[in-house]
């Protein structure tokens, strides 16, 4: 499990079934969507859900030739002002 996580409020995270599921709850209920096309036409997207006042979750992959996500990493943020 990703060290901050723990930062955004999901210390009771323990299996990697539990973050799985949360990453897939991301994936599937996000809030905002960003999708970049590379030069040699693969879709790049950050996908991020937000679980707190101004703190979420966000993971980043590519969509293979089906249009299914392959997720690479993922990273909590906080959005400060």
């Amino acid at each position: 499990m990703h060290k901050y996580l723990k930062s955004i409020g999901f210390a009771s995270l323990n299996r990697k079934s539990e973050l799985n599921k949360l990453l897939a709850d991301v994936r599937d209920h996000y809030d905002r969507k960003k999708i970049i096309e590379h030069e040699d036409h693969h879709l790049f997207a950050e996908i991020s859900k937000e679980y707190g006042n101004a703190c979420g979750i966000t993971v980043c992959g590519e969509y293979d030739g089906d249009e299914n996500f392959q997720m690479e990493y993922y990273f909590p943020y906080f959005l400060g002002s």
